[in-house]
């Protein structure tokens, strides 16, 4: 049986990025200027999820009882959620069939005087139409918050997704473009607004052996033939509670791991976004052969995960 989606370490990494926190003090440090310098920003911040990430652009800008936001139709359940969380209305707007992006038309049959912001989700990597989005907010006075956890590693006109809005929000848990166990980042565009948050610093760290064993078992469970036995069993299950915490995990002011900072560190050296950019055209050209299959095809930048193609 074919894992839905593999993590993308080896038991050996894993291990080398555990060994090296023996040598290397700085992990977070090191981690998050690598992000800053991939991102050409200075206003990042490591958070410790991505649904925390959008609560605290969410809050930051006042989204609040009587509000509107705008998000596609499309989308996971997580993230209406999160902004119900605020007292706000999520609005849905219509996906467009090439690449399962919001709709921008769509998106101006629903303005109404209590939007407050666009959501936009980057959809498997997929980079939604940023120019028209960005006008639509400026000819209306309100906010673009961009969502790409799922889309980290993509690029909107050569510049990285999540630094076109007034937010940008990253997610770095297991089956994200940058897969550390847990955490998020959150990429901030005012100034003033980012010295605020950052403010907010986060607590201790959490516990790196959990980490390991999460990623450990991910590993583990994803091999073909034990994924057929247990690890698919096991991946329904833990899908199925997914969402239990969650009140919790979007106000949790805690950092993540240092190990998790020291494999985000591993990953950002390698060149896995061109990797899976070239195995997601790959799965591209087999697939638009089919008819009635329409897998997003790519335009200015890659997509992501192959799980998200299927």
């Amino acid at each position: 049986m074919i894992p839905s989606h593999a993590p993308p370490h080896t038991i050996h990494e894993l291990l080398k990025a555990t060994s090296s926190l023996f040598t290397n003090k700085n992990v977070k440090e090191e981690f998050e200027q690598r992000i800053k310098e991939y991102l050409q920003t200075d206003r990042y911040l490591t958070t410790s999820s991505g649904r925390r990430s959008l609560y605290i652009a969410l809050k930051s800008l006042k989204i609040g009882k009587g509000d509107e936001v705008i998000l596609p139709a499309f989308t996971t359940d997580i993230v209406p959620m999160v902004v119900r969380e605020t007292g706000a209305m999520p609005i849905p707007a219509d996906a467009q069939l090439e690449d399962y992006n919001i709709d921008p038309n769509s998106v101006l049959d629903r303005i109404s005087d209590k939007t407050k912001a666009i959501l936009t989700v980057h959809t498997i990597g997929c980079p939604s139409d940023l120019k028209a989005l960005k006008d639509i907010c400026d000819d209306h006075n309100i906010f673009l918050i961009e969502d790409a956890a799922s889309a980290f590693g993509a690029k909107y006109n050569n510049k990285p997704v999540g630094t076109y809005g007034d937010f940008g929000i990253i997610s770095f848990g297991i089956g994200k473009s940058i897969s550390m166990g847990d955490g998020g980042g959150l990429i901030v565009l005012d100034d003033e607004l980012f010295k605020r948050i950052k403010d907010t610093t986060l607590k201790e760290y959490k516990n790196s052996g959990k980490v390991f064993l999460k990623i450990f078992g991910s590993i583990m469970l994803s091999n073909p033939q034990l994924y057929g036995i247990v690890g698919c069993r096991t991946k329904d299950m833990i899908v199925s509670h997914q969402y239990d915490n969650y009140t919790e995990e979007i106000i949790d002011d805690q950092d993540i791991s240092l190990l998790s900072y020291a494999i985000g560190i591993q990953e950002m050296k390698s060149e896995i976004f061109e990797r899976r950019r070239k195995i997601a055209l790959g799965y591209t050209e087999i697939l638009k052969k089919f008819d009635d299959v329409y897998p997003p095809m790519e335009k200015k930048i890659a997509m992501r995960f192959i799980r998200d193609i299927l």
